[in-house]
Parts: structure tokens; sequence; C-alpha cells
């Protein structure tokens, strides 16, 4: 079974009334748009892979697939042209696998019978650079995505929650530190590009999401109760060991 790991942050804080809450942010594009564009899907008949992704579409996203415009598809999201061989293999497969009369026709009542708008919420989180450590990733991608440096947050944790997700023969291990919010409450902003909006969210108001990022945020908000208010500094985190085999709270899809 083929792994993917990510790594962020749950940044927390105790809200002005003494809820507890997360800083989650509303992702520019879907994982299952990009999926979608990149052709990650099988082509089974039955059409289920492909069925769950487009019920996890917001409408714009869905809107361009059914405009059969592949350059316009490719530009919202990515932002650029189709110019590189990797864009240009995507076009000739989209357009191969939906020329085909029959094939148009199921994606299109797909896209027809939704009757929903999924919330793109996640935390600040992404993929490791070459030689970087898990803490490393998780600051980088947390000031790229919502623009926080180290001292606007102060690490509770020297390891961090380790979550298993499988879901259509893919195992996602996430890593996920947890942090405690210390900054001005206007130090954070979208960065426009991966991320359009950023949002405290209470516990009391969990039921706003749905989905795995919700079970992760249930989660995290209890770890953060729970656990002592002791400040590790990212130096003591970049010391942990990984390789040995890793304990994971598994999340049910």
């Amino acid at each position: 079974m083929k792994t993917k790991y990510s790594f962020g942050l749950g940044i927390c804080k105790y809200a002005d009334d003494g809820c507890p809450s997360i800083l989650i942010c509303k992702k520019r594009v879907s994982y299952e748009f990009l999926d979608f564009v990149r052709g990650l899907y099988p082509t089974d008949d039955d059409y289920t892979h492909l069925k769950i992704l487009i019920n996890r579409m917001n409408k714009i996203e869905r809107d361009l697939i059914a405009s059969m415009d592949f350059t316009k598809i490719w530009s919202h999201a990515y932002r650029e042209s189709l110019v590189s061989s990797h864009a240009i293999n995507c076009e000739n497969k989209f357009y191969s696998t939906y020329s085909i009369d029959d094939n148009k026709k199921k994606l299109l009542d797909m896209i027809s019978s939704v009757t929903h708008e999924p919330m793109n919420w996640d935390l600040p989180k992404g993929k490791r650079e070459r030689g970087e450590l898990p803490v490393d990733t998780a600051i980088r991608e947390t000031k790229e995505e919502v623009n926080l440096n180290p001292n606007d947050y102060r690490f509770l944790s020297k390891m961090p929650i380790i979550y298993e997700i499988v879901e259509y023969g893919v195992r996602y291990i996430l890593m996920i530190f947890i942090v405690e919010f210390i900054g001005r409450h206007n130090s954070y902003m979208p960065d426009g590009n991966e991320i359009v909006k950023v949002l405290w969210l209470k516990e009391t108001e969990i039921d706003r999401i749905d989905g795995v990022i919700k079970h992760l945020i249930i989660d995290i908000l209890n770890t953060y109760k729970a656990i002592p208010k002791e400040e590790h500094q990212p130096e003591q985190c970049r010391t942990v060991e990984y390789k040995r085999k890793i304990k994971c709270k598994k999340i049910k899809v």
C-alpha cells in the first residue's frame, strides 16, 4: 500500500469566553479537484472513486469541469498555462477519456446530481521537502499558508500526534504538532494562492464542518485541553526519532 506523509501544526488557544479554539484554513482549491486534474483516479466501470471526488469539490470546480475546457480547468488549479509536459499529459488523458460520449455523460450527470456544498477546511500542513525534519516542514507550511512565524506560537510537546487515514488504497500519515497561539489577533492571514480564508473555530462550533478534518479537530482540541502547558522549543522537536515503528491514531473515513 502506498503511503503519503504530511506535517503541520494544530494551532490552539482559549477564546475570550474560555472556549478552546483551533486555527483552520480554507483551501483555494480542493485536493479532490487537483487529483481530478492530474488524472489520479482509477477508471473503473462503476465510477465510484470519481463520484466521491466530484462530491467533495466546490461548485466553481464542478462548473469548470462541466465546461470541458481543460485550459480553464488547469489554469484554475495551478494559475499557469498549459506549457509543461506534465500539463500536456494531463490534458491528453482528460480529452481521451471524456471525448467518449458515454464517459462524458456519466461525468456531467455526477456533477448535476451534487446537492450540497462541501467546505474545504484544513489545518496548515504540507509535504516535506528534501532534507527537512518534520517540525521544520510544519513551521514552513504554516508560514507559507497563514503567515505565522515561530514567535507567534509555542510548542506544547516535543512529539507530534500521528494520525493514519486509509482511503482508496492509500495510507495517509499526518504528523501534527500541538502549539499554543501567543501572537497578535491579526498576525495571521491567508496567502491568497493556496489559502483564501483563515478562521478560529471554537470547540462549540465544530458541527459547522464535516469529514475527516472534523475528527482531527476534535482529537487535537481534546489533546490541547489535557496536555501540560510546558513550553518546548523547535530545537527539542528536531531531536525526536521518527524512523522507529510509528504508532498512529486511526481516523475512519
